[in-house]
């Protein structure tokens, strides 16, 4: 499915620790995300709910922050589905400006998700959606989908009191790894995607153990080498929100203040995330002749390299070496040429190649990093499954708030 390509030599010594710890995680029985494909009976009701929304609402809105948006964001861009919108933040004008897009609210169904069920950001929203929708004389209720645990929480209990329908996120799965489960796909029934192409996909991803151990020990080198910035280069438009989704995957679940002990945690690279050509034009010039503190990860797909529309005749000299070529000959040329730029200016870098960004591709990278950044969470001996460096500030926000 994917092939690494360019990358540096690895010593054995270094695979060997990359493949000890992921056999290490996958040893664990107490993380969930690994054995969603599995769970049949998650991926037979999001179908249901998705398939059924699908048949009485044109427009889905999804309301979540984080790992309960960022994943459905993914598949959302890459389908290129355009029924589906996100209020992931508390963006005043962004929200009201929401409901003059989407018109008759009776059309429109809306997925709250939150995995412990009391993300103030979530409930926010869905009073004003239910504020919305009882001035306009309208049930909420049955336009709505709850996604949380399956506990007493604040969300569920809402679903509960007013007959909403509800999905479960499991408790053993975080949400930035939740997107195999009902956080993704029942937008993704809803918008047509093939959810067993994804569900066939994860499970093949868990199988390529040689693949992940190899990235891992890529990531382990940079470590090791003092590159304490990941820039993960995108060569496909369609993947603005992969980005997204891979930043909060990365940073919050590998930067850590202590280890297991209490001690100081091994120090762990920012991730950023690029688009190709795009930011050949911005950020390549600081990546190529700034600091050398970066290791690069192109991510390079054939369709987008691709393309059926011919240019038949160039108009521009600088055009001509196009001509019988597609636009995608070009996107493939400049990601060729800045990888070796990069390598020849002292900057590492490793490709990661796939024929087509697909629903069974994506599922497959979904899994591919998940349980790269689980395996690299054993080996830096850190719990890579918890987010305590953001809760101080959520604490902070409500004192704030009560203070008035």
């Amino acid at each position: 499915m994917f092939e690494i390509l360019n990358s540096h030599k690895l010593s054995e010594a270094l695979i060997q620790e990359s493949q000890k710890s992921l056999h290490k995680f996958f040893s664990r029985s107490d993380i969930g995300f690994v054995a969603l494909p599995d769970r049949n009976n998650l991926w037979e009701q999001s179908l249901s709910i998705g398939h059924d929304l699908r048949r009485k609402f044109s427009q889905m809105v999804v309301v979540g922050i984080g790992g309960s948006s960022l994943g459905a964001r993914v598949l959302a861009q890459v389908s290129g589905a355009q029924n589906i919108h996100f209020v992931d933040n508390v963006d005043a004008v962004e929200f009201e400006r929401l409901f003059d897009r989407l018109g008759d609210l009776k059309k429109v169904c809306w997925v709250f998700i939150s995995k412990s069920g009391n993300t103030i950001e979530t409930l926010l929203a869905l009073d004003f959606i239910s504020q919305k929708y009882s001035e306009n004389s309208i049930s909420l209720f049955k336009n709505a989908v709850v996604i949380s645990e399956n506990r007493d929480n604040t969300l569920s209990n809402w679903a509960r009191t007013n007959g909403v329908t509800q999905a479960e996120v499991p408790l053993d799965v975080g949400g930035r790894f939740s997107v195999l489960s009902p956080v993704g796909l029942v937008p993704a029934a809803f918008i047509g995607m093939d959810l067993k192409a994804l569900q066939k996909g994860a499970s093949e991803a868990r199988k390529n153990k040689t693949l992940i151990e190899n990235l891992m020990a890529h990531f382990m080198w940079s470590f090791q080498n003092e590159k304490w910035i990941t820039l993960f280069w995108f060569y496909t438009s369609r993947a603005h929100s992969l980005g997204m989704w891979l930043n909060q995957l990365w940073a919050e679940s590998l930067g850590k203040k202590t280890n297991r002990q209490g001690s100081g945690a091994p120090r762990a690279s920012t991730p950023m995330w690029a688009i190709g050509a795009i930011d050949q034009h911005s950020v390549l010039q600081q990546v190529m002749e700034g600091t050398k503190d970066k290791f690069v990860v192109f991510h390079r797909f054939e369709d987008a390299e691709g393309g059926s529309l011919m240019l038949k005749q160039a108009q521009f000299a600088e055009t001509q070496p196009l001509r019988e070529k597609s636009m995608g000959a070009l996107l493939r040329a400049e990601a060729i040429a800045t990888e070796e730029a990069l390598r020849a200016s002292g900057v590492p870098t490793v490709c990661i190649k796939t024929k087509v960004l697909d629903e069974e591709s994506l599922a497959y990278y979904f899994m591919m990093f998940e349980l790269i950044v689980a395996g690299l969470g054993e080996w830096m001996d850190i719990n890579a499954f918890d987010q305590p460096g953001v809760e101080l500030g959520k604490r902070l926000a409500k004192d704030i708030l009560t203070k008035g």
